[in-house]
Protein backbone atom coordinates (compact mmCIF):
# COMPACT_ATOMS: atom_id res chain seq x y z
CA UNK A 1 0.00 0.00 0.00
CA UNK A 2 2.83 2.41 0.85
CA UNK A 3 4.57 1.64 -2.44
CA UNK A 4 1.37 2.43 -4.32
CA UNK A 5 0.54 5.64 -2.43
CA UNK A 6 4.01 7.17 -2.55
CA UNK A 7 4.31 6.62 -6.30
CA UNK A 8 0.98 8.31 -7.09
CA UNK A 9 1.38 11.65 -8.96
CA UNK A 10 1.12 14.68 -6.68
CA UNK A 11 0.57 12.56 -3.59
CA UNK A 12 3.06 14.76 -1.73
CA UNK A 13 0.60 17.64 -2.03
CA UNK A 14 -1.83 15.72 0.17
CA UNK A 15 -0.70 16.87 3.57
CA UNK A 16 -2.87 14.53 5.61
CA UNK A 17 -1.88 11.52 3.52
CA UNK A 18 1.81 12.33 3.87
CA UNK A 19 1.52 12.65 7.65
CA UNK A 20 -0.13 9.25 7.82
CA UNK A 21 2.51 7.84 5.47
CA UNK A 22 5.37 9.10 7.65
CA UNK A 23 3.70 7.69 10.74
CA UNK A 24 3.26 4.33 9.01
CA UNK A 25 6.93 4.24 7.96
CA UNK A 26 8.01 5.21 11.49
CA UNK A 27 5.95 2.34 12.96
CA UNK A 28 7.15 -0.07 10.28
CA UNK A 29 10.88 0.56 10.82
CA UNK A 30 10.53 -0.31 14.50
CA UNK A 31 7.95 -3.09 14.53
CA UNK A 32 8.15 -5.02 11.25
CA UNK A 33 9.15 -8.62 12.15
CA UNK A 34 12.00 -8.95 9.65
CA UNK A 35 15.00 -6.69 9.06
CA UNK A 36 14.52 -7.01 5.29
CA UNK A 37 11.05 -5.54 5.74
CA UNK A 38 12.27 -2.80 8.08
CA UNK A 39 14.85 -1.79 5.48
CA UNK A 40 12.05 -0.87 3.10
CA UNK A 41 12.38 2.56 4.77
CA UNK A 42 15.30 3.30 2.45
CA UNK A 43 13.13 2.93 -0.65
CA UNK A 44 10.19 4.85 0.81
CA UNK A 45 12.30 7.74 2.09
CA UNK A 46 14.13 7.96 -1.22
CA UNK A 47 10.78 8.42 -2.97
CA UNK A 48 9.56 10.94 -0.40
CA UNK A 49 12.59 13.23 -0.61
CA UNK A 50 13.43 12.77 -4.29
CA UNK A 51 11.92 16.10 -5.26
CA UNK A 52 12.95 18.06 -2.18
CA UNK A 53 10.89 18.72 0.92
CA UNK A 54 10.14 22.44 0.76
CA UNK A 55 6.53 21.76 -0.25
CA UNK A 56 5.90 19.47 2.72
CA UNK A 57 5.42 22.16 5.37
CA UNK A 58 2.01 20.83 6.44
CA UNK A 59 3.62 17.53 7.36
CA UNK A 60 6.90 18.71 8.87
CA UNK A 61 6.20 17.32 12.34
CA UNK A 62 5.60 13.78 11.13
CA UNK A 63 8.68 13.90 8.87
CA UNK A 64 10.86 15.19 11.73
CA UNK A 65 9.52 12.49 14.06
CA UNK A 66 10.30 9.84 11.46
CA UNK A 67 13.92 10.95 11.09
CA UNK A 68 14.40 11.30 14.85
CA UNK A 69 13.11 7.76 15.36
CA UNK A 70 15.46 6.38 12.72
CA UNK A 71 18.47 8.32 14.02
CA UNK A 72 17.89 6.85 17.49
CA UNK A 73 17.12 3.36 16.19
CA UNK A 74 18.92 0.40 17.77
CA UNK A 75 19.80 -0.97 14.32
CA UNK A 76 22.74 0.74 12.58
CA UNK A 77 21.08 0.10 9.21
CA UNK A 78 18.21 2.44 10.12
CA UNK A 79 20.59 5.10 11.42
CA UNK A 80 22.59 4.81 8.21
CA UNK A 81 19.50 5.22 6.02
CA UNK A 82 18.48 8.33 7.96
CA UNK A 83 21.93 9.89 7.55
CA UNK A 84 21.98 9.13 3.83
CA UNK A 85 18.54 10.59 3.19
CA UNK A 86 19.23 13.70 5.26
CA UNK A 87 22.36 14.17 3.17
CA UNK A 88 20.24 13.96 0.02
CA UNK A 89 17.85 16.58 1.39
CA UNK A 90 20.71 18.96 2.17
CA UNK A 91 22.21 18.40 -1.29
CA UNK A 92 18.88 19.13 -2.99
CA UNK A 93 18.34 22.23 -0.86
CA UNK A 94 21.87 23.50 -1.61
CA UNK A 95 21.41 22.89 -5.33
CA UNK A 96 18.10 24.74 -5.26
CA UNK A 97 19.78 27.56 -3.27
CA UNK A 98 17.34 27.21 -0.39
CA UNK A 99 18.74 29.51 2.27
CA UNK A 100 18.36 29.55 6.02
CA UNK A 101 15.23 30.87 7.68
CA UNK A 102 11.75 29.43 7.98
CA UNK A 103 12.24 26.76 5.31
CA UNK A 104 11.26 23.14 5.79
CA UNK A 105 14.90 22.09 5.41
CA UNK A 106 15.97 24.47 8.18
CA UNK A 107 13.28 23.11 10.50
CA UNK A 108 14.37 19.55 9.81
CA UNK A 109 18.05 20.40 10.33
CA UNK A 110 17.39 22.27 13.56
CA UNK A 111 15.30 19.45 15.04
CA UNK A 112 17.77 16.69 14.12
CA UNK A 113 21.03 18.55 14.90
CA UNK A 114 21.44 17.22 18.45
CA UNK A 115 20.82 13.64 17.38
CA UNK A 116 23.41 13.93 14.61
CA UNK A 117 25.90 15.35 17.12
CA UNK A 118 25.22 12.38 19.41
CA UNK A 119 25.90 9.97 16.55
CA UNK A 120 29.12 11.79 15.64
CA UNK A 121 30.34 11.54 19.23
CA UNK A 122 29.10 8.22 20.53
CA UNK A 123 27.89 5.85 17.80
CA UNK A 124 29.39 2.38 18.07
CA UNK A 125 30.15 2.38 14.33
CA UNK A 126 33.12 4.51 13.29
CA UNK A 127 31.70 4.62 9.77
CA UNK A 128 28.43 6.13 11.00
CA UNK A 129 30.35 8.56 13.20
CA UNK A 130 32.22 9.75 10.13
CA UNK A 131 29.00 10.06 8.13
CA UNK A 132 27.36 12.01 10.96
CA UNK A 133 30.30 14.40 11.23
CA UNK A 134 30.29 14.96 7.46
CA UNK A 135 26.55 15.67 7.59
CA UNK A 136 27.02 18.25 10.36
CA UNK A 137 29.39 20.20 8.13
CA UNK A 138 26.61 20.39 5.53
CA UNK A 139 24.09 21.37 8.21
CA UNK A 140 25.92 24.58 9.15
CA UNK A 141 24.23 26.91 6.59
CA UNK A 142 20.76 25.69 7.57
CA UNK A 143 20.79 25.25 11.35
CA UNK A 144 19.60 28.11 13.56
CA UNK A 145 22.08 30.42 15.28
CA UNK A 146 21.32 29.10 18.75
CA UNK A 147 22.54 25.62 17.81
CA UNK A 148 25.70 27.00 16.22
CA UNK A 149 26.32 29.15 19.28
CA UNK A 150 25.90 26.15 21.57
CA UNK A 151 28.23 24.09 19.41
CA UNK A 152 30.98 26.72 19.47
CA UNK A 153 30.72 27.08 23.24
CA UNK A 154 31.10 23.30 23.71
CA UNK A 155 33.35 22.59 20.74
CA UNK A 156 36.03 21.10 23.02
CA UNK A 157 33.85 17.98 23.39
CA UNK A 158 33.32 17.27 19.72
CA UNK A 159 36.89 18.26 18.89
CA UNK A 160 38.48 16.24 21.69
CA UNK A 161 40.50 14.18 19.21
CA UNK A 162 42.05 17.18 17.48
CA UNK A 163 45.76 17.47 18.01
CA UNK A 164 46.26 13.78 18.80
CA UNK A 165 48.34 11.86 16.30
CA UNK A 166 46.82 8.57 15.19
CA UNK A 167 47.76 5.94 12.66
CA UNK A 168 44.13 4.84 12.35
CA UNK A 169 42.74 6.11 9.06
CA UNK A 170 39.16 6.43 10.32
CA UNK A 171 40.20 8.51 13.33
CA UNK A 172 42.31 10.75 11.13
CA UNK A 173 39.31 11.32 8.88
CA UNK A 174 37.15 12.16 11.89
CA UNK A 175 39.71 14.71 13.02
CA UNK A 176 39.75 16.39 9.62
CA UNK A 177 35.97 16.52 9.53
CA UNK A 178 35.95 17.99 13.04
CA UNK A 179 38.19 20.81 11.85
CA UNK A 180 36.00 21.36 8.79
CA UNK A 181 32.91 21.51 11.00
CA UNK A 182 34.54 24.10 13.26
CA UNK A 183 35.48 26.25 10.28
CA UNK A 184 31.98 25.95 8.79
CA UNK A 185 30.39 26.90 12.11
CA UNK A 186 32.66 29.96 12.36
CA UNK A 187 31.80 30.94 8.79
CA UNK A 188 28.10 31.19 9.64
CA UNK A 189 28.52 32.72 13.09
CA UNK A 190 29.10 36.23 14.38
CA UNK A 191 32.40 37.32 15.90
CA UNK A 192 30.71 37.42 19.31
CA UNK A 193 29.71 33.78 18.99
CA UNK A 194 33.16 32.75 17.75
CA UNK A 195 34.57 34.25 20.95
CA UNK A 196 32.69 31.50 22.84
CA UNK A 197 35.11 28.84 21.56
CA UNK A 198 36.97 27.50 24.62
CA UNK A 199 40.63 28.43 24.97
CA UNK A 200 41.64 24.75 25.03
CA UNK A 201 40.43 24.39 21.44
CA UNK A 202 42.72 27.19 20.28
CA UNK A 203 45.61 25.56 22.14
CA UNK A 204 44.91 22.25 20.41
CA UNK A 205 44.92 23.96 17.04
CA UNK A 206 48.19 25.73 17.83
CA UNK A 207 49.77 22.45 18.96
CA UNK A 208 48.59 20.76 15.78
CA UNK A 209 50.09 23.52 13.65
CA UNK A 210 53.38 23.21 15.54
CA UNK A 211 53.44 19.43 15.12
CA UNK A 212 52.77 19.71 11.39
CA UNK A 213 55.50 22.33 11.01
CA UNK A 214 58.01 20.06 12.78
CA UNK A 215 57.03 17.10 10.60
CA UNK A 216 57.45 19.14 7.44
CA UNK A 217 60.83 20.42 8.62
CA UNK A 218 62.07 16.92 9.45
CA UNK A 219 60.86 15.46 6.16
Amino acid sequence: MLDYMIKLPNVLAWGNVLSATCSAIEHFCSHAPRISWRLQTEKWLSLLVSGGIEDLKNSETSLINLFCTMLSHAEPEQRSVALQQLGRIIHLASTAEVGSGSTMTSHLVTHTWNRIVALALYDSSMLLRNHAMALLTEYAPFVDKNHLRSFLASSDSILKGVGQLSCVIEEGYLTRMSLLLLSKACLYSSSEDIALIPECVWRKLENMQTSLSVELYVS
